[in-house]
């Protein structure tokens, strides 16, 4: 093992990629502004939110929001060729969001999907039906965070990750997605947090 004396630091950090901040394409004295008046930031700030009442009454604020096309990685395989792959697909994101959020699988709430049923020609070797109903996942797949004031009134919020899937990139769509996160058990599922 090295004496700590004998290594050269600067010699380290000079092959070190990335060592100085990238050049920004702007000047902060030359950008726009737009004034805010007596209320400030904050007042602003909680404008641009989105947020949504549950059926109990409880008021839920949207704090991040991730989107990835549904078959994102996917490398072969479709519903039609596989009974199981929408069950794989929604399992995996699952575990995979658990590990990004450093959770547990049962801490983010999944909504079940609307899916989207296509009547498809099978190929002429496979027997039975000419056409069949094959079920696709919506294309968008869907994780927000959600924040609202605690369960437990000695904590300062309440939080909860939310897996979904959705027809358009954006904001959760009105209709069946928001339907479904009115519904959410809010007090079972979210966790208390402190600042």
């Amino acid at each position: 093992m090295p004496d700590p004396d004998d290594i050269d630091y600067d010699e380290i950090l000079a092959r070190t990629p990335y060592r100085e901040d990238p050049p920004l394409p702007f000047a902060w004295m030359d950008l726009p502004h737009e004034p805010l008046g007596r209320n400030g930031y904050r007042a602003h700030a909680n404008r641009a939110g989105w947020s949504l009442e549950l059926a109990g009454g409880r008021m839920i604020r949207l704090e991040s929001i991730g989107q990835e096309h549904t078959n994102a990685g996917v490398l072969c395989g479709s519903p039609r060729s596989d009974p199981e792959f929408n069950d794989r697909l929604v399992k995996s994101a699952i575990g995979y969001l658990a590990r990004e959020l450093h959770r547990k699988q049962d801490q983010i709430a999944v909504l079940p999907p609307l899916l989207l049923r296509s009547i498809e020609k099978k190929p002429p070797r496979d027997p039975g039906p000419e056409e069949i109903a094959v079920d696709y996942l919506p294309p968008v797949r869907t994780l927000a965070v959600f924040t609202s004031k605690p369960i437990d009134p000695r904590e300062m919020f309440s939080t909860l990750p939310v897996l979904w899937y959705q027809n358009a990139w954006g904001l959760p769509e009105a209709g069946y997605v928001t339907q479904q996160l009115r519904m959410l058990d809010w007090d079972r599922l979210a966790a208390d947090g402190s600042w």
